[in-house]
């Protein structure tokens, strides 16, 4: 019986260890439960987790409102409002230029560039991209199209790229405020926020920015549409 018993008494052990374990956990459970309550339930919770949301909202608008500018989103600096001093810093001299209504004409160092309108350069993408100036000698627009509409050509406006469609530019902007169609051609043009978008049997193949004369109020339904995800 002695013996016996020395044989029963781990087997109670045992269970104890396993009861307190279970025990245990359950309380480590419950403390971390009154702990988020207590947060919950602190008095100036709620003022702080207003506070949260209202920075996270206001760097989210931030953020956007940047985005939102095309002409540093699609160049990197602003390539419109700028005089020819200024492109030729950022993009170097052009591979051609050319007039309205004449053809372009490759640069050479004979060439007296600021006599054309138009400069033109290769993109790193296939895309190219096209400058023209003002009478003022500023930089009043640059386009970046590809034939092919190939999406990694250009870089997108507004989360537009080339080759997308226009039911596509529809639903991320809204229906264009000026439509042209010419034949197979047609052109978008928003000018509220200096966009324009030449397609192609309904495929975006150029994507131009136009120096913005337009009032900030008059962006504000495109910028309010613009936020949402």
């Amino acid at each position: 019986m002695a013996e016996t018993g020395d044989k029963a008494e781990p087997a109670i052990k045992s269970l104890g260890r396993r009861r307190r374990g279970y025990g245990g956990g359950s309380g480590r459970g419950a403390r971390s439960k009154i702990r988020v309550g207590n947060v919950l339930h602190a008095p100036n919770f709620e003022r702080w987790l207003n506070v949260a949301v209202g920075v996270v909202a206001l760097v989210y608008v931030g953020l956007m409102g940047q985005w939102f500018h095309a002409d540093t989103v699609m160049i990197g600096f602003r390539p419109t409002g700028v005089p020819r001093s200024e492109i030729l810093y950022g993009w170097n001299r052009p591979q051609f230029v050319g007039n309205s209504g004449t053809p372009m004409v490759r640069v050479d160092k004979a060439t007296p560039m600021d006599d054309y309108e138009f400069w033109q350069y290769p993109g790193e993408g296939g895309g190219t991209y096209r400058f023209h100036f003002a009478t003022d000698g500023q930089s009043d627009e640059v386009s970046c199209f590809q034939a092919a509409g190939d999406p990694g050509a250009c870089p997108d406006a507004f989360g537009v790229k080339l080759g997308e469609f226009e039911s596509h530019i529809a639903w991320r902007l809204g229906s264009a405020p000026v439509r042209e169609l010419n034949g197979p051609a047609a052109e978008l043009r928003y000018p509220s926020v200096g966009l324009e978008f030449g397609l192609e049997q309904y495929s975006l193949r150029r994507i131009t920015i136009h120096r913005q004369t337009s009032s900030i109020f008059s962006r504000i339904p495109l910028f309010l549409r613009f936020l949402v995800p």
